[in-house]
């Protein structure tokens, strides 16, 4: 299938997130939304899209996601022992979700090949630990004044 919006990228980045047998949650949006949500049950992938570009020269519309996977930490006993299971935890769905994003089965989107990984605590609603890896998603974007839709 062939990707052409913002939104069937989306929707696939969806798809694909919740395929995953650890992720329980995932949420689209602003941070401040996602820290609100009521409904957030870890593990979590939090996306955020950033600004992206349009080339005329690669003819490529490219969106930049930020991806957050996220999991509660268990503070009360071994503390430090659970933060890093934990982070472990997410590097390896970060890494699995990276997997599913690049196969190749899935056309209609290119992808880079280098991902940077940042590993840390954040303070949400609950103390979780994770890890957030950026993604540059390209689609095709033709410049074909054809398919304008023109008065």
């Amino acid at each position: 299938m062939s990707l052409t919006t913002l939104k069937q990228v989306i929707a696939r980045l969806e798809t694909l997130a919740l395929s995953h047998k650890q992720i329980k949650f995932f949420f689209i949006g602003a941070a401040d939304e996602f820290l609100d949500s009521p409904n957030v049950v870890y593990p979590a992938c939090f996306c955020e899209l950033k600004n992206g570009s349009i080339s005329l020269t690669n003819r490529e519309t490219t969106f930049n996601f930020t991806f957050f996977f996220f999991d509660l930490m268990d503070t009360a006993a071994n503390s430090q022992a659970n933060e890093y299971e934990v982070k472990s935890d997410m590097v390896s769905i970060a890494q699995d979700f990276i997997a599913l994003v690049y196969d190749h089965s899935y056309t209609g989107w290119e992808v880079g090949e280098d991902y940077q990984l940042e590993i840390k605590d954040y303070q949400l609603n609950d103390l979780a630990a994770g890890v957030s890896v950026s993604i540059p998603i390209g689609i095709r974007f033709d410049a074909n004044k054809c398919q304008v839709p023109l008065n």
